[in-house]
């Protein structure tokens, strides 16, 4: 993934396991393929991800909004 480091992203995914919405499943072989898989869990999170969402889209609005007005002052 672009603008996170392999640290951080290991240790959010570790989190994500730990508290069932993933499972990792790991290839054997050259080179070793680490596959992360959603569990049925992770779809209670729907909800509050789409209200996210639609948050995030509305700020970005208001913020625009915002730097619109201060630049015709």
């Amino acid at each position: 993934m672009k603008g996170i480091s392999a640290r951080v992203l290991s240790h959010e995914l570790k989190e994500l396991e730990l508290n069932g919405f993933v499972i990792k499943k790991v290839a054997v072989g050259y080179p070793v393929s680490v596959e992360y898989e959603l569990l049925p869990y992770s779809e209670t999170l729907e909800d509050v991800v789409e209200a996210l969402t639609k948050w995030g889209m509305q700020h970005r609005e208001k913020i625009k909004n915002d730097m619109s007005s201060a630049h015709k002052n």
